[in-house]
């Protein structure tokens, strides 16, 4: 049968869906781009918005953003209804758009009482799950079986593909034979809209129960609280299927008018009796209007009997204009703690400190906050996860923030590349640079550094600026070339393998020219050396140890330093070697190696240092092959 276009609903759903698709096809067309399908996630702003009230900090990969939207979702369904549900989800797009194909192939059919009122249990133990997991852990347990992320990461580790196929089966499969099944039976997301619109049935139980607490007449769990609210929900839900919104839309039908042609029954995505009511309080009715649309009879059904469709599309773009803005002007932390006491915390100063890389989930922040309580006069911290920033309360009588910027500060060196001309000369530069703080801007800066000729290498120490040391060649790259590099904001790179462009906020100061050394100065002092004990050194007497030494003058052409520990975990496979190191002597690098003669051979060792690819052993317990830069000739016979 011919279906009208419901112009008011079809629209949000084909952008929505435009939306998504782009996200989920560019990133295999341009790595300059890479959207990031977390960000506009109401649910997962719910599940981290309960777990920062409940432990006072956020799930990884959640920011302020999710936890408006996720609010603004929240108050759509109490003021109106679940308008997500039917204009926005793209996920309840695909399953209600699968189960109109299932009625054209007549395959779809109408579960019976006692199946449709078992399988609405599901979700709510679902979400039960969901929400316990996540708020003690901090992580979103959605991950494990959302098929909105399984469908936009496919590429990414964080799938559990049994469950995500399981979920996306029910999106794409099940709602063949049953429309809508992932959103009536599933669906979290469709619980928690649920559990909203019975909130006249359960908030005045959580109100006596919090004030209660709130009074120590007794204590009660966050567990006990959250699933009372649950179990309440579900068990009103699988008796009545009703709402029982006290404001919000409906749909009413107008029985003077109504012919009985039961379209309207027909076209519900839902399933929903319609043409058996006056007024639609059914829980599953998420206003999509496809009964209004289809109606042959003008004003015979309309939302709370008035001519206002135009009012849930026009209250959803406010929500989510609402949202964008809460969000831009606040921001929630990560993890938030205090552990000063009283009259510490009323004369408490604070600052915040940017460009710390190492804060990048609840976890880092976690550990972040765990090294502020070591040190003397910091009273509290909060981390910003997505920003890479913290904010640190410090008591002024103890301590200043310089003093803490410096306890945190850690130095960097990073080596480019090696002068190729022992006789020549290295030029030195030291400045200042502002917004630059820890190694993850130093890696910044080497990245850029690594694009252009002539720097050799860098090293920072601690300043207000940070002060930062660069060595290089004159003849190659000049030092107000340097400079411009740094202070470029939107660096894009010439020569590397990333065509993204790298954005810093970097700026140099107090720029200063320090005496020139020689090469074999800088290749003495630059070289990354070792000297590590390897299958039980200490288990073999000084006879049985042998010395191989050769020369490693490869090791500074190009990027091959890189490589040097790679190459040592290669060689410890070699059961007989028992000691690595690589050294400088005189600007010429030096491989001693010292292994057990009755285990192995400088023959058998020259083999394997000489292998095409280089097995490296990882912290993780795998396994890694790279191609082998490396290439040795004997210099010296065993001693």
């Amino acid at each position: 049968m011919y279906r009208k276009t419901n112009l008011y609903r079809l629209p949000f759903q084909l952008i929505i869906l435009a939306i998504a698709l782009y996200a989920l096809i560019i990133p295999f067309f341009s790595t300059t781009v890479n959207p990031d399908v977390e960000a506009f996630c109401p649910f997962g702003g719910l599940q981290a918005s309960l777990g920062y009230l409940v432990s006072n900090s956020l799930a990884c990969s959640m920011t302020t953003r999710q936890i408006s939207l996720g609010g603004m979702l929240i108050i759509g369904v109490i003021l109106a209804g679940k308008l997500f549900c039917s204009h926005i989800c793209p996920i309840g797009t695909l399953s209600e758009w699968m189960g109109r194909f299932g009625k054209v192939k007549k395959i779809n059919w109408i579960p019976p009482f006692w199946l449709d009122k078992t399988l609405r249990i599901i979700k709510y133990a679902l979400l039960f799950t969901t929400l316990y997991f996540t708020i003690s852990s901090s992580e979103l347990f959605c991950k494990k079986f959302d098929p909105y992320f399984a469908m936009m990461n496919s590429h990414s580790n964080d799938i559990f593909w049994i469950t995500s196929s399981i979920s996306l089966l029910f999106v794409f499969i099940l709602p063949l034979f049953i429309t809508n099944f992932w959103c009536k039976y599933i669906c979290p997301l469709g619980a928690i809209s649920n559990i909203f619109k019975l909130l006249p049935i359960w908030l005045p139980a959580i109100i006596i129960i919090t004030s209660l607490n709130y009074f120590a007449v007794f204590s009660t769990s966050w567990i006990l609280v959250l699933g009372f609210i649950i179990f309440s929900a579900m068990v009103i839900e699988v008796w009545k299927t009703r709402s029982y919104s006290i404001i919000g839309f409906h749909v009413v039908r107008n029985t003077s008018t109504c012919i009985d042609c039961k379209l309207c029954d027909k076209k519900c995505p839902m399933n929903i009796n319609i043409s058996t009511a006056t007024t639609i309080h059914h829980i599953d009715c998420h206003l999509c209007g496809e009964c209004i649309t289809n109606c042959p009879k003008k004003d015979t059904l309309l939302f709370n009997k008035r001519k206002i469709r135009w009012i849930p599309p026009f209250l959803i773009v406010i929500l989510i204009s609402m949202g964008f803005i809460i969000s831009a002007y606040n921001e929630i932390p990560t993890i938030n703690q205090q552990w000063g006491k009283p009259e510490q915390m009323q004369r408490v100063q604070s600052f915040m400190q940017e460009n710390l890389s190492a804060i990048s989930c609840f976890g880092s922040a976690s550990s972040f906050a765990t090294r502020m309580q070591e040190m003397n006069g910091v009273v509290g911290v909060s981390c910003f996860a997505d920003k890479h920033t913290a904010r640190i309360f410090f008591d002024p009588k103890i301590t200043t923030s310089h003093q803490i910027k410096e306890q945190i500060f850690e130095p960097s060196n990073r080596i480019i590349s090696f002068p190729q001309e022992l006789n020549q000369n290295v030029d030195i530069i030291m400045l200042g640079i502002d917004h630059f703080f820890d190694p993850g801007d130093a890696d910044h800066l080497a990245e850029r550094f690594a694009d252009n000729d002539g720097i050799y290498a860098f090293s920072t120490s601690f300043g207000e600026p940070v002060l930062t040391t660069i060595y290089f060649n004159h003849n190659l790259i000049r030092a107000d070339q340097i400079v411009a590099l740094i202070n470029n904001q939107n660096y894009t790179f010439k020569h590397l393998l990333n065509d993204s462009p790298q954005q810093t906020r970097f700026k140099t100061t107090n720029n200063s020219k320090k005496e020139e050394i020689s090469a074999i100065q800088l290749i003495n002092s630059q070289f990354p050396s070792l000297d590590i004990a390897l299958n039980n050194k200490d288990s073999y007497k000084k006879e049985m140890i042998k010395t191989l030494s050769l020369d490693f003058q490869q090791s500074i052409i190009g990027d091959n330093f890189k490589w040097i520990s790679h190459l040592m975990s290669h060689l410890s496979g070699e059961k007989g070697v028992i000691n690595f190191k690589a050294y400088c002597l005189g600007g010429k690098p030096i491989l001693t190696i010292e292994y057990v003669s009755s285990k192995t051979t400088t023959d058998k060792i020259i083999r394997t240092l000489n292998q095409p690819n280089l097995s490296v052993f990882m912290d993780d317990g795998e396994n890694m092959t790279y191609k082998n830069p490396f290439h040795f000739k004997l210099i010296e016979p065993d001693k």
